[in-house]
């Protein structure tokens, strides 16, 4: 249990840092020196992608209860469940434990060639495209896989909360990294007494300051590469309508 909380700490540790050396250092130099619209804008993507984060964390990817569970339902939870999707999750009869067994007998063969599946775990026949999560340990719907820095399987049901995260992520890493390095490297002028006014670099040629921004700078940028990497297989999933489970079997 400790290494997802550990993946998820990571995930918010990896916007929530860089926004807060943001905001402590340049965004009081670029609300002056560029327009005041930058540091809202950042400020305003930075809580969507807290909040997209959250939604992808907290939601239900569309899990799909245990037979156990529907059994032990209220009445008319299982009658609903069937109606929304069309089908008898408990299939047709009772299941007898052999596997090749109960995918014959409980799901019907027209069923079976349009891609329902008996799921022995679950004990429930769930629909084309679902699939079981070994570390949820329920069948999901849509499945995509199970990412651990949001602790949670994705689903159909916070897919776009997922791919909104990411798009906001990126976008708030465009904010941030130009501003960095040109707050990194600007000048300033400082005025020395008994003559005129001088520029001087804020950080300092060689300083310890600078090396740690450029640092931090580089770190936000292997990580704003690494998810444009992701966004753009996101993207490229979407657009040929497969989900990253099945793109992976082909």
């Amino acid at each position: 249990a400790g290494s997802p909380r550990v993946a998820v700490f990571v995930a918010w540790l990896c916007i929530v840092v860089p926004m807060i050396v943001y905001t402590a250092l340049v965004m009081p130099r670029t609300w002056v020196e560029w327009h005041p619209v930058v540091p809202l804008a950042s400020f305003a993507v930075f809580l969507l992608s807290a909040a997209s984060l959250l939604a992808t964390c907290c939601s239900d990817p569309g899990a799909l209860p245990t037979r156990k569970l529907l059994l032990a339902s209220a009445p008319g939870t299982l009658e609903d469940l069937c109606a929304a999707l069309g089908y008898n999750v408990l299939g047709e009869g009772e299941p007898t434990g052999v596997h090749t067994n109960d995918e014959t007998l409980l799901v019907p063969e027209a069923m079976r060639a349009e891609g329902y599946k008996w799921c022995r775990t679950c004990q429930i026949v769930r629909p084309p495209r679902a699939s079981h999560c070994k570390e949820c340990d329920h069948c999901v719907l849509r499945f995509d896989h199970h990412c651990p820095f949001v602790n949670n399987c994705i689903g159909q049901r916070n897919y776009h909360f997922f791919v909104g995260f990411i798009f906001c992520t990126v976008t708030l890493s465009l904010f941030i990294l130009p501003s960095l390095m040109w707050w990194s490297t600007s000048s300033m002028e400082t005025a020395h007494p008994g003559g005129p006014a001088a520029r001087e670099s804020i950080l300092g040629e060689n300083s310890v300051g600078s090396y740690v921004a450029i640092g931090f700078a580089s770190a936000v940028g292997l990580a704003a590469v690494g998810l444009l990497a992701l966004l753009t297989y996101h993207v490229f999933l979407i657009s040929t309508g497969r989900t990253t489970k099945e793109h992976q079997k082909r």
